[in-house]
């Protein structure tokens, strides 16, 4: 794996920590709701539902990321949140979009300090776009995998495999089961000359 396409992969791993750190920020207000369901009577079933969720985050006056989704609901008796177009955007120094992750649905669960984003997961970052069925964040390992014909995809490096784990702690990527790299070179010379 080239040097590039590594350190690319590395800075989107530390991207979605601190987006899924995020989530520890939305732990809270779950559990304020938690703690009220569990004040009201026995026999009332209670689930929230909330549209147009935005969490955000900053430091020193610059925006570092936003998490939104059209919409959420919370189930009271299993814990966990249940997300409508989850969207995670990061921010440079700057201010400029430095990486974004989408997928149509997004589940957390506060008991097992899991979140999931599912089907057609893309995150996007500069040249680099890594896509998969579904992303699984496991909050007690700090890992990321990814499943369901991942890809990691360069422009002149396309990697495929059926499973991608990236380690939040060390930063290393694994791809497994079958994987397959593709490479173009780009400048490629015509009629046999050599590429300058």
């Amino acid at each position: 794996m080239s040097k590039k396409l590594s350190i690319a992969v590395l800075a989107l791993a530390a991207l979605v920590a601190i987006g899924m750190w995020g989530w520890s920020l939305f732990k809270p207000q779950v559990e304020d709701l938690a703690d009220i369901q569990a004040r009201l009577p026995a026999d009332l079933d209670v689930d929230v539902s909330v549209e147009g969720i935005t969490l955000s985050q900053g430091k020193d006056g610059k925006e570092l990321w936003t998490l939104q989704a059209s919409s959420a609901t919370y189930d009271t008796e299993d814990g966990s949140a249940e997300l409508e177009n989850p969207e995670i955007v990061y921010f440079g120094d700057s201010g400029e979009e430095s990486a974004r992750i989408v997928a149509p649905r997004g589940t957390v669960d506060r008991e097992t300090d899991t979140m999931t984003m599912y089907p057609d997961v893309t995150a996007f970052y500069g040249e680099v776009i890594v896509r998969g069925e579904r992303l699984v964040y496991q909050g007690k390992t700090r890992e990321i995998t990814i499943t369901g014909n991942a890809t990691v995809d360069r422009g002149d490096v396309l990697i495929q495999a059926p499973r991608l784990v990236i380690d939040l702690t060390t930063r290393d990527m694994r791809a497994m089961d079958g994987v397959e790299v593709e490479t173009t070179m780009r400048g490629a010379a015509k009629d046999g000359e050599n590429p300058k």
